[in-house]
């Protein structure tokens, strides 16, 4: 079992699905290593690379060098999947920015599936391969961490649902990553449904929340997304309460706006 420090455990375990499979560093804002989780070695990480650049420690992601910089200085989200092998064993990467101990950084999680290609299933990842979006699985994990901080600090979050009727794979591919620029750090996207996305939303009111999906409305309507016209939005929000345990909480997002049809 991975020991997990308890400032890193919102952002690291809603990823997860099993823990002893799993290693994980983080990186400044630029991009200097500052912290190595254990087992990181079994991913070909060196367990001294504390203080060394990200892309030499990890250079998969040097093509990625700028995006990075430019969205830690943006704190906006961004999401990477990746993919890696070693001791002829591969693994599935995620890097992300979040923000861990009140500081924008770079996490870099990596799992060795504890499936076999045939076996496992999409939502037995931690993030969509076709998206680079955290699974319905880890959103569920994630919205259990936020309604336990709801209730141990009293801390409001609002879920937002998404729906896009008559996007196509292709447009739903760049619509996830117009997702991750135009949500902020803190927010968590992940899929949801066949064409739905789901948005974490902490700190925020309802109100607020819908005030978000609008935003991403006249975003996406800036993007111009080709499907012989104008791509639709539908979206419902809802704010968690007391004493709501996932389920309920995505039952009543599911009726807040009875107009987004499965």
């Amino acid at each position: 079992m991975l020991n997990i420090p308890p400032s890193h455990q919102v952002p690291v375990l809603a990823a997860l699905t099993e823990l002893d499979e799993v290693a994980y560093l983080l990186a400044d804002s630029q991009l200097n290593v500052v912290f190595l989780s254990g087992r990181i070695s079994e991913f070909g990480i060196s367990p001294h690379c504390i203080g060394l650049q990200l892309t030499s420690v990890y250079p998969d992601l040097a093509e990625k060098r700028e995006e990075l910089l430019a969205a830690l200085s943006s704190a906006r989200q961004l999401v990477i999947p990746l993919n890696g092998e070693h001791d002829s064993t591969a693994f599935e990467a995620q890097a992300a920015c979040r923000q861990i101990d009140g500081k924008i950084c770079v996490l870099v999680l990596f799992r060795r599936p504890a499936f076999t290609p045939l076996e496992s299933t999409p939502d037995q990842a931690f993030f969509n391969p076709q998206t680079g979006l955290y699974t319905r699985l880890s959103m569920s994990r994630r919205i259990e961490e936020e309604i336990s901080r709801m209730k141990r600090y009293q801390q409001k979050f609002s879920l937002l649902l998404l729906k896009f009727p008559n996007a196509g794979r292709e447009q739903l591919h760049q619509i996830a990553d117009m997702l991750r620029v135009h949500l902020r750090v803190m927010d968590v996207v992940g899929n949801y449904k066949d064409g739905q996305f789901l948005a974490i939303l902490p700190e925020t009111a309802l109100e607020n929340a819908r005030l978000t999906a609008d935003r991403l409305q006249r975003a996406l309507r800036e993007e111009n997304l080709d499907v012989g016209g104008e791509i639709q939005l539908l979206y419902n929000v809802a704010e968690a309460i007391d004493e709501e345990n996932v389920n309920a909480l995505l039952d009543r997002l599911d009726d807040v706006y009875p107009e987004i049809p499965e």
